[in-house]
């Protein structure tokens, strides 16, 4: 025991000149890339994630925590920090939720341990920050798929004793982005594997005059599904990518760019947000479908949520000149939705106002009709529909005629998937107007005490959506 303290210097010190080495972030990226499109086994994939990373940071250690289905944060991998460390994160998903629940950065440990001694910073929990501390943790990753965190990676200081610099915390955001949806993925792809198992089931105890009858339209069903479903989940991540690497462009982290190829990386941006918004859609639509879509119903206040999205998208109308407002909104009681869902839906019928308005006005409301429900109207002077279009516009790929004429980049998936989510709600969607040139009205209304399936506001997961034999429009 008396060489202890002489080890732990000398250890420090051939630490220090060991794993001074700085990584290529060329490299890295790439190497990351590989790891995320190629492994779609969840435990495969944590494990190379987390590998990856210590041996270019040489971190002492690192784990990736998750959240489950049932909200619980569990340690998907880790690497150094051996036994106890289930123990440690069991019970700390609301601890973990509240450090993100208003920003996306990294926690640097050292750094906001250094800030709460000096009197400038107030943490959240000041004994777990101490215990990061101790345990030699650095950084506190955090790892979202659009809104929804989904966990975060708990790194170990560097062997070399040095701190992580900007560029590290900057190739960790574009990794972190690349990781959740790989993670995602892989999720997706063990549930869709339990659930052909579980069909597998099911169908063995239909009776056999059934499976006769309808084998050959399952089959066709089921492949049509897998197929949208995996192919988007496989589109995701080099999309996600590509995003990352055009945002890097733009920011100048590979060198200066001239001002004509940024113009040109604008509009290649744009390509791919649309690519991710349509691949998002394929993949509500696909989970809808199955019956795999989560609902989380709870009491939210929808008119400061018709607020925020009414702000969010004025600049989008001010660009072509159209004046966008929210109507004044008298008391309307919290209402028991999924906000999330409902805030995609408020969204969609906003921003459909915007691409097919030429030129007027958009204005929106919120009320309390008809009774026991809350309704969010859209009223626009566009381009209108003719009545036949109503009827239609609500189905999958449909889109009223003309449209394509002011706005060529719509799927006609956008109001199938609000329809779908309306209907989760037990709610109504309808589109109204008089005819072409004389504007439009979309209108969807929910019950303000949330569907009879939301009872105690629990989750719940959506109904598989009943196939029909009706063929697809061409």
């Amino acid at each position: 025991t008396g060489y202890q303290p002489l080890r732990k210097v000398v250890e420090r010190a051939t630490n220090k000149f060991l794993y001074k080495k700085s990584y290529d972030p060329n490299k890295l990226l790439s190497r990351v890339t590989t790891v995320t499109s190629s492994i779609l086994n969840i435990d495969q994939l944590l494990t190379s994630i987390s590998r990856t990373l210590t041996d270019a940071f040489h971190s002492s250690k690192m784990a990736i925590v998750l959240i489950d289905k049932q909200g619980n944060l569990n340690v998907g991998a880790e690497e150094g920090f051996g036994e106890g460390v289930d123990d440690f994160v069991a019970g700390k998903e609301q601890i973990l939720a509240s450090y993100f629940e208003d920003t996306r950065e990294i926690y640097v440990i050292d750094e906001l341990k250094t800030r709460y001694e000096a009197g400038d910073y107030v943490p959240k929990n000041k004994d777990l920050l101490f215990q990061l501390h101790d345990m030699d943790v650095a950084l506190i990753v955090p790892l979202f798929v659009k809104e929804r965190l989904i966990g975060a990676f708990v790194i170990g200081t560097k062997k070399s004793g040095d701190p992580y610099t900007k560029q590290d915390l900057s190739i960790l955001k574009i990794i972190t982005g690349q990781s959740a949806v790989a993670i995602e993925n892989a999720a997706l792809y063990d549930d869709l594997k339990d659930f052909n198992i579980k069909l597998k089931q099911e169908v063995q105890k239909a009776t056999h005059e059934l499976v006769d009858a309808n084998q050959d339209l399952k089959q066709l069903d089921q492949a049509k599904s897998e197929f949208i479903s995996i192919a988007s989940h496989q589109l995701r991540t080099p999309l996600t990518i590509i995003k990352g690497f055009i945002s890097m462009i733009q920011e100048e982290s590979f060198g200066e760019v001239p001002p004509k190829i940024k113009e040109q990386l604008v509009k290649v941006f744009a390509s791919n947000e649309r690519l991710i918004h349509l691949v998002e859609n394929l993949l509500d639509i696909s989970r809808i479908e199955s019956g795999r879509q989560d609902y989380n119903f709870q009491p939210t206040d929808l008119a400061t949520m018709a607020k925020e999205v009414v702000d969010s998208l004025v600049p989008s109308a001010r660009v072509k000149d159209l004046k966008l407002k929210l109507e004044p909104t008298k008391s309307i009681p919290k209402v028991i939705v999924d906000a999330n869902k409902i805030r995609e839906v408020m969204i969609n019928f906003v921003d459909n106002a915007v691409k097919y308005t030429p030129q007027g006005s958009i204005v929106v409301k919120l009320s309390a009709t008809p009774p026991g429900m809350v309704s969010f109207e859209v009223n626009d002077t566009g381009i209108g529909m003719d009545p036949d279009d109503t009827r239609h516009l609500f189905k999958k790929f449909s889109r009223a005629a003309g449209t394509f004429q002011v706005h060529t980049e719509g799927t006609g998936l956008g109001l199938y998937v609000a329809k779908m989510l309306i209907d989760a709600h037990e709610g109504k969607v309808k589109a109204e107007s008089t005819g072409r040139g004389n504007g439009s009205k979309f209108t969807f209304s929910v019950p303000l005490k949330g569907p009879k399936a939301a009872g105690g506001h629990q989750a719940k997961k959506s109904e598989p959506q009943k196939k029909t034999t009706k063929k697809p429009p061409a």
